[in-house]
């Protein structure tokens, strides 16, 4: 009797231990597992102000695939991890807000007939996302950026760009507003570009 639940016990450590490692070879499978840099939620201050929007943005495609890497074929060069949160001047995190990326390639040119360096996710319970491309290229007469529109459950779609700061390929456009320019840093041929948007909501 003693011997058949010993049995019983390793048997069940041995499933537990195997569904872990399925579970770690998922998460780096999607491009996760320490792959970004994920920021924790702002603190709440009084001086909060909301994300600037920019309307009009070039190039978008509705209907974006939903994934993490938006570099299609792989990342070929240098890998940039592009991570942050969705929150409301109210301090609270926006969950399942749908967060659109686009970007051009290094060329500066956008693919209009398929969906490479393009892509969607749904924030998480923390607000978060995070997508791996590669870096873009200068587009529309504008330094490197990363266009993003964000969807929050029933609200009005809000648009902005993102432009990369030092560390990247760093926008030195003086036009530049400040409060666009995502914090970037580079480590071992890997580059971390983290923004938190603010909704006025």
């Amino acid at each position: 009797m003693a011997e058949t639940t010993r049995r019983r016990f390793l048997s069940a450590g041995v499933a537990a231990g195997t569904g872990l490692w399925i579970a770690r070879n998922r998460v780096s499978a999607q491009g996760l597992g320490g792959q970004f840099a994920m920021p924790g939620q702002p603190p709440c201050t009084d001086t909060r102000k909301a994300t600037p929007e920019v309307k009009n943005l070039e190039a978008f495609k509705p209907n974006a695939p939903e994934r993490t890497l938006i570099a299609e074929g792989g990342i070929a060069g240098v890998l940039l991890a592009f991570s942050g949160t969705v929150i409301g001047l109210t301090c609270g995190v926006i969950k399942g807000a749908r967060v659109d990326v686009w970007h051009a390639d290094i060329r500066g040119e956008y693919d209009m007939k398929g969906f490479n360096h393009r892509g969607a996710q749904k924030t998480d319970d923390k607000g978060a996302f995070g997508f791996q491309t590669t870096p873009p290229g200068a587009a529309a007469a504008l330094p490197p950026h990363i266009n993003v529109r964000i969807q929050p459950p029933g609200k009005t779609p809000f648009t902005t760009r993102v432009f990369l700061g030092d560390g990247g390929t760093a926008s030195k456009d003086p036009a530049v507003p400040a409060e666009l320019v995502a914090k970037v840093e580079q480590q071992n041929g890997k580059r971390t570009a983290t923004f938190n948007f603010v909704l006025n909501l």
